[in-house]
């Protein structure tokens, strides 16, 4: 049996999309090899994008870019997106290990490298148009409820904040049976966003679930694009796939996670309104005058 004919269930998870093209290369129609060219020549280009505005780039249809992915072997654009990602930010995983024998600066440096790191991939494997769109929920929402549980509540917290500041109405919950009371008042279109590391927090999980019965729009921000919380959502942010499971890096969760609150915010504000905006100007001088002088 030929590579060729391997069926999808033979193949290795670890092969590289790349070697899959080369590999299938010669039974490509010609609009498969012009796909094949682009994915090869463009792969930061291909997880920042959605299938639609690829297709565009390329000049063919999203269906076309289905098959063509199935053809390498992967159940679609989502599977091969997601294995993509995970090869661009395999560096990650091999921080360097903080020793007990490690000085401060020599604490700093190591632990600088792996932040930037995690924090960078975050941004660039985001989906642009997924974070455009939960931008433009945001905005057309007459509330925001944030829900998350044990160290994501800090950043569920400040992402309350940084809505605040900008006359978005929200709240956020760390108990989920006041999560679960406060979800009754939401109406359709309000947005329900649940902050989870591992994306199977039952908590969130469960708020997430009652938001969606009330026909509230839920975007979820994890670090597992495999998990619950990002197949139960509308728009799932996810941020750096491997983050070490060690004291000295539960900081790196954070930081990613308060990241793409950041970025949120930031899209908020340019689609807002102008009416919206004025109330932004009004807030930030009632905490210029609420600092002591």
């Amino acid at each position: 049996m030929s590579s060729d004919d391997r069926s999808p269930a033979l193949w290795d998870k670890n092969d590289s999309y790349l070697s899959r093209i080369r590999t299938q290369s010669a039974i490509f129609t010609r609009a498969q090899k012009r796909i094949a060219n682009y994915f090869s020549d463009h792969p930061e280009e291909i997880i920042s994008s959605t299938i639609t505005t690829l297709a565009e780039k390329i000049g063919t249809t999203p269906p076309s870019i289905t098959r063509f992915c199935q053809a390498i072997h992967y159940k679609g654009f989502s599977d091969l997106k997601f294995c993509i990602e995970r090869n661009l930010s395999t560096p990650f995983t091999k921080s360097p290990d903080v020793e007990p024998s490690d000085d401060v600066s020599e604490i700093k440096k190591k632990l600088l490298q792996t932040d930037v790191k995690a924090i960078t991939d975050s941004l660039r494997l985001l989906d642009d148009q997924c974070v455009k769109r939960a931008a433009q929920a945001i905005c057309q929402a007459n509330m925001v409820h944030i829900y998350a549980d044990g160290g994501p509540g800090a950043t569920a917290n400040f992402a309350y904040q940084l809505f605040l500041q900008i006359g978005i109405p929200c709240n956020f919950f760390t108990d989920i049976r006041l999560a679960l009371l406060a979800v009754t008042q939401l109406k359709p279109r309000d947005i329900a966003v649940g902050i989870t590391f591992s994306g199977n927090a039952g908590t969130v999980i469960d708020a997430i679930h009652a938001a969606k019965m009330r026909k509230a729009y839920t975007i979820g921000i994890t670090a597992n694009r495999n998990s619950i919380l990002a197949k139960s959502v509308a728009i799932p942010l996810c941020y750096s796939l491997s983050i070490e499971d060690d004291l000295r890096y539960l900081h790196v969760a954070r930081m990613c996670e308060t990241a793409i609150i950041g970025l949120l915010q930031s899209a908020v504000i340019n689609q807002m309104p102008q009416r919206l905006r004025d109330n932004i100007a009004f807030s930030k001088n009632a905490i210029q005058k609420s600092r002591v002088r």
